[in-house]
């Protein structure tokens, strides 16, 4: 029982986000491209370049709306980390459905190499986003 417990505990933070980033519409922004009702970014605000993970929000509650090319343009990060809460969650629901054991991911010889990449692809777009941002 308790790695059924844990299954769908997990399942549900997985799955929370791109729940909760339904509600939220990506065509209601605000200034600087901000979900309306939401607090700016903190760190755009102080230093005046965008942080890297502006634009997570937004790419999530397009990619709710499945509005994937508007999300490729807020945020092409957030569309791969929006697929894996999505593909970790049912993974997970089902481990929890048939009774398997829990598997901690972090513990696999992939996570690593995966997480490595996955930040680097959120760091080449931070970078991209900056150089855009002197430019204009």
């Amino acid at each position: 029982m308790k790695d059924r417990s844990k299954n769908f505990y997990v399942s549900l933070l997985c799955l929370g986000a791109p729940a909760l980033a339904y509600f939220l519409d990506s065509r209601t922004m605000g200034i600087c491209g901000y979900l309306k009702g939401l607090p700016s970014c903190a760190f755009k605000a102080i230093s005046g370049i965008p942080c890297p993970f502006c634009g997570m929000t937004t790419c999530f509650s397009a990619m709710s709306h499945f509005r994937v090319r508007e999300a490729a343009g807020i945020q092409p990060a957030g569309m791969l980390i929006y697929l894996l809460c999505l593909a970790a969650g049912f993974f997970f629901i089902g481990r929890g459905l048939l009774g398997r054991p829990f598997i901690d991911l972090r513990k696999g010889k992939y996570w690593r190499p995966a997480f490595n990449l996955l930040l680097s692809l959120i760091g080449i777009v931070w970078v991209y986003r900056f150089i855009l941002e002197i430019l204009e």
